[in-house]
């Protein structure tokens, strides 16, 4: 992924419009074990070859810092979770609100986690008197990049009796009714979005006059409100565990999947197809998916 920013940032810059907390990342992630970030030099007792080693940018968004990080968050995760069967819930944003979410990343995001997490707690609290776990993470891409936020939240099956006395169960392969989730977390988002709107909060730009238009259209049954709850079946709760923490410390796509870095393009795999993306859009496309500095500040977690 270095390869490509550093190839191509500059023909990003000079076909989009860059926010400066973007550029920010963009510049430590572009200087990153570079000699811009200093570093020192190792040398051989024995011959004298000297070999500069230079600093890492510790951003969490670089492909070559996260991994440590992701590790230690696993481990720090696994520690904390309770030895129970975990369903797997994931809450989406319909695609004619995405607009909203690149302007308002960080109102947008906070707001799903809140609606997402308060469904799954209420629900707990009206169905079974008892208090859900619950570990979150956000993605925002899907795999050709292309912004698609949604939250995946390790949800325990049972919880703690509200008076703290028992343990109660789930029943394994049921959680609560899709339909009540859905809609739940539907009137959750869109009310937030309102009220933010109503206090002056929310970043419209130019679809100002179609926001009205958009939660018509949002708030109808047929519209794709996602929410994909997955049973726990047979697999541990570390194998959900590990595929999250391999992107908590890192931007949206791992080197692994670069095929190519060329003069104008960049190329990877995107399951079962390949994506070829000039230089400048590729760029455009990661940068959709810097966390905004205050998700940034709590590490993309709830």
């Amino acid at each position: 992924m270095t390869a490509a920013l550093r190839q191509h940032a500059d023909a990003f810059h000079a076909h989009h419009a860059c926010d400066p907390h973007r550029a920010h990342v963009l510049e430590r992630l572009l200087a990153c074990r570079t000699a811009a970030l200093g570093g020192h030099v190792l040398v051989c007792d024995d011959c004298g070859h000297r070999v500069p080693v230079y600093k890492s940018c510790d951003d969490r968004h670089c492909a070559q810092c996260g991994a440590a990080k992701g590790a230690k968050w696993f481990d720090a995760r696994a520690e904390r979770m309770l030895a129970v069967p975990h369903f797997q819930v994931v809450f989406t944003l319909p695609h004619e609100l995405r607009g909203v979410a690149l302007r308002n990343p960080d109102l947008v995001y906070a707001l799903m986690a809140r609606a997402g997490a308060g469904v799954l707690q209420d629900l707990a609290r009206q169905r079974f008197d008892a208090t859900l776990g619950i570990t979150a993470v956000l993605h925002t891409w899907d795999r050709q990049l292309n912004l698609h936020p949604h939250w995946h939240m390790l949800v325990t099956a049972g919880g703690l009796a509200i008076d703290g006395s028992r343990w109660v169960p789930t029943h394994t392969n049921f959680l609560f009714p899709h339909q009540v989730l859905t809609k739940m977390y539907r009137g959750r988002v869109l009310q937030g979005l309102i009220d933010a709107h109503q206090q002056g909060r929310l970043d419209l730009g130019p679809d100002e006059a179609d926001f009205e238009r958009t939660l018509r259209i949002v708030s109808k049954r047929h519209t794709r409100w996602v929410v994909h709850v997955e049973p726990p079946a047979d697999r541990p709760v570390a194998h959900a565990l590990k595929y999250l923490a391999r992107y908590v410390h890192r931007v949206a796509i791992a080197n692994a999947r670069i095929l190519a870095v060329t003069r104008s393009q960049v190329v990877f795999r995107a399951r079962d197809t390949v994506v070829a993306l000039d230089g400048h859009e590729f760029v455009r496309r990661l940068m959709l998916h810097v966390l905004p500095k205050v998700a940034d500040q709590r590490r993309g977690e709830a």
